[in-house]
This record gives C-alpha cells, structure tokens and sequence, in this order.
C-alpha cells in the first residue's frame, strides 16, 4: 500500500513538472506578454500560424525565432506598408512569409548566446521554415552579431540585441537596429502593396534618362533629389526605388 502510494506521488510530481515546464516553456506564450511584440503575434493569429509555430518549437529539436519588435517592422516597412501587408487580403500571402523567415531551424544544436548563432551557421547562412537563408556576420563587438536577409545590401540587416532561452533547445532572439527580411519577400511587398502606376499616355520607362537624352554631368540632377511623381508614376517597380521613395532609404 504504502509502495502504492509512493509510485502514485512520484507519478503526480512528475507529471506537474512537466506540465509546469511547458506551459513555462511556451514560446508564442512568450512573445503574447511581450509588449513589443503586439504585430507579430496578431500576426501569427490572423495567419493561422500559432499551432504550427508551437509544433516547431515543442522543444524536440534545437530551434531559434528572431523576433522583429514592432518598433522595427514600422521602421523597415514604413507605416504605409505595415498597414498593407496586415490587411486581410495581403496578411496570408506577404506577412506569413515574414513570419517564418524569422523561424530558423532544424539547427545542429541550441543556441544560447549570439555568438551561437556565427557557429550554427552553415557556411554563415542559417535556414529558415521560408526555405530563404538568413545571413550571419559578427558585428563590431565580440556578443553580438549581424543578420541580414541579403548578403549584398545591408538595408535587409539587423543586429542582434537580445537572446533568451524559452527552453534547452529553443531560444528566443530580438533584433534591433534594422529590418530582416529576404530580399525576395521585400520585392513581393512592393509589387502587392505599392505597384507601379500604368501611364496610358506613354509607356513605363525607367527613371534614369536613356543615354541618347540624359543630361551632361554638369547639368545632371543629384541623385539625392526625388524623382517628380510624374517620373515616379512611369517607372518600374524596384526595390531599391521603393525603399528610396516610401522609406527614404
């Protein structure tokens, strides 16, 4: 009897250990108490996303989310392209691609400082759900390092300015100082959220002069002036335009 009892309480303690842990150990949970956090959360809700991000970060394999605080969302899409890209009709097919370009995983083992992330890297590119890589480098201090979304332009960076552990095998990572996103996914934005208006009177052409007509250098505009709305309106989507025009970068 009194054997009975004591396999019967090992068993409850046991059990409430386990339930605690998870339910301590709950990654979206996390993100839901963190105030900065309020887009990508309604994010994963609107998204549907909440149950598969669950299922990735049950803690069975070594997995990281890079959180975007929504400070740095507004920052790198501009309130315009917030707004679009959480709208109903965009959120599905634009914002879940950002979502799960912050989910990277399977890795080889957990993180638990930035650093962490520079030696998990495979040839210094990290995997995400999304299937684009996100790009590692160290940043100028020995803790921190440097994601980017494109290892050629740096407007797709952040630094990485907080690690914490949900539990052994799943981390929690915020960036600040920037926005992450793929280069790809930034190009689909533009194209759904601000799409190059068609000029029924001639057709699209860039925005640089054709060599025949363009200007001496003497005479040439800055590159620093905007471009008149006209120019704007018969240009070709780019991203690099895009960012210069709505993010004035």
């Amino acid at each position: 009897m009194a054997a009975a009892r004591s396999a019967f309480l090992v068993m409850a303690v046991f059990v409430a250990s386990v339930f605690a842990t998870t339910c301590a150990a709950d990654l979206f949970d996390t993100l839901q108490s963190d105030q900065r956090f309020k887009v990508v959360v309604k994010a994963l809700v609107d998204t549907q996303e909440v149950d598969a991000l669950r299922d990735r970060s049950n803690g069975s394999v070594p997995f990281v989310f890079i959180a975007q605080t929504d400070a740095s969302l507004q920052e790198g899409l501009g309130p315009d392209g917030l707004a679009c890209i959480t709208r109903p009709e965009h959120v599905k097919d634009h914002m879940v691609q950002i979502l799960r370009f912050m989910e990277v995983g399977p890795l080889s083992r957990p993180v638990k400082t930035a650093a962490d992330l520079s030696s998990v890297a495979v040839d210094g590119k990290l995997p995400t759900i999304n299937g684009m890589p996100i790009f590692v480098e160290p940043a100028s201090t020995a803790s921190r390092v440097i994601l980017s979304g494109d290892a050629e332009q740096e407007q797709f960076s952040a630094t990485v300015a907080e690690v914490k552990q949900i539990n052994a095998n799943v981390t929690l990572v915020v960036v600040a100082n920037g926005f992450l996103v793929s280069a790809q996914v930034d190009e689909q934005i533009a194209m759904a959220c601000f799409p190059p208006a068609a000029s029924s009177s001639s057709p699209a052409v860039p925005i640089a002069a054709s060599s025949a007509h363009a200007p001496s250098s003497k005479n040439a505009p800055s590159s620093k002036n905007a471009p008149s709305s006209k120019a704007v309106e018969s240009a070709p989507s780019s991203m690099g335009l895009w960012r210069k025009l709505l993010r004035g970068y």
